[in-house]
């Protein structure tokens, strides 16, 4: 685990099966992000409520971060299924909402030699329980590289 843009964080988990037959060592990227967003909740009467004036957790991102854990909690007890060769490298980024999150991430390594990135967004018209998947950029604004 390392930190990168200052409160951003990169777990790489290495599989620990056997190989695949492919000896391309592949890291696959899982993205989520946890920026405060500069607002104040004003339903003081929340448990979940900040308590840091000016600045709350008002769009999901609380629930992206959790999301995140419970795939390392589901992942751990299978890690002998995913091949050797294969990493799978988790990225909590902060700064989403705001100038400043991804490109000092990826100026500081993140996305080093990996070979396909997947972020995650909760999408409140979702059946729950399922989970869609759509090639491409999917919300906000969508970037390409080469």
């Amino acid at each position: 685990m390392r930190t990168v843009a200052t409160t951003g964080i990169v777990v790489d988990i290495q599989g620990q099966g056997k190989e695949d037959g492919s000896k391309e060592k592949r890291i696959i990227a899982l993205r989520a992000d946890m920026d405060a967003l500069l607002m104040t909740e004003s339903n003081k009467t929340l448990d979940y409520c900040s308590v840091n004036e000016g600045v709350a957790h008002m769009c999901g991102h609380d629930g992206h971060m959790t999301c995140l854990i419970g795939f390392i909690k589901l992942l751990m007890p299978h890690i002998q299924l995913i091949p050797s060769h294969l990493t799978i490298r988790l990225l909590w980024q902060p700064a989403e909402e705001c100038p400043g999150g991804a490109i000092p991430m990826i100026k500081e390594g993140c996305m080093q030699d990996v070979s396909e990135v997947y972020g995650f967004h909760n999408w409140s018209d979702g059946n729950i329980g399922q989970v869609a998947v759509k090639p491409g950029p999917v919300m906000a604004c969508g970037s390409l590289f080469k």
